[in-house]
């Protein structure tokens, strides 16, 4: 109950705060706000020339290494390709044909790669002993035989290159060894068995080193 009988604010029905606001600001107080309310924010100041500094320097030598190790992988193909189109097998290390003619079984070992069993009477195709690294830089590999009882190593001797004969994939030597262990050089179209053993060039035949 009310001493006047009305309620106080009874002006203010019907009036949103923000309108009691506004409608009551002094002259002075409005023309202010009105002012700041037109000033545009400062705008943002971004050094683009700093960031383009840092970020095209990169974007450079990026672009310049790309474009360097693509040249160098693109004539890298290239002259790979060429060598190879002029050289074919002859550019590749030759194979070693031998005939197994010691009368029994015996296992080759060859540097580092997997032992390969020879029967009697037949022969196996293995990695030239005398074998090519890097330029065609020349280096021997360990290159052992055994047989049932017996074991020999050899001191091998790059054949000639007149006994080298051309294949399909590698070029081949032919080769023969002897229940003695001696390992005899073919000449290129030499048939298996060679039953009369041919005269042989300087360091053949291979005669073993080491034998028990």
């Amino acid at each position: 109950m009310f001493y006047n009988q009305t309620r106080p604010h009874q002006a203010l029905d019907g009036q949103t705060p923000d309108q009691v606001y506004y409608d009551n600001l002094t002259t002075r107080q409005l023309m202010n706000w009105q002012k700041l309310s037109k000033q545009a924010e400062p705008p943002l100041v971004v050094d683009r020339q700093s960031e383009f500094r840092v970020i095209g320097d990169e974007d450079k030598y990026s672009g310049i290494f790309m474009a360097v190790f693509m040249n160098l992988l693109v004539f890298g193909f290239f002259f790979w390709t060429i060598w190879r189109l002029q050289c074919g097998v002859d550019c590749l290390a030759p194979d070693m044909i031998l005939y197994n003619n010691t009368g029994g079984e015996i296992i080759i070992f060859l540097g580092n790669d997997e032992p390969t069993v020879v029967e009697e009477g037949l022969m196996a195709r293995v990695p030239q002993p005398m074998a090519y690294a890097f330029w065609r830089r020349k280096y021997h590999k360990s290159f052992r035989i055994r047989t049932k009882n017996r074991s020999w190593s050899y001191d091998v001797v790059e054949p000639p290159s007149n006994y080298e004969q051309r294949g399909s994939s590698r070029n081949e030597y032919r080769y023969q060894i002897e229940a003695d262990g001696s390992i005899h050089l073919l000449a290129p179209d030499s048939e298996f068995p060679v039953r009369k053993l041919p005269p042989q060039p300087s360091g053949f035949p291979w005669i073993p080193q080491f034998s028990r």
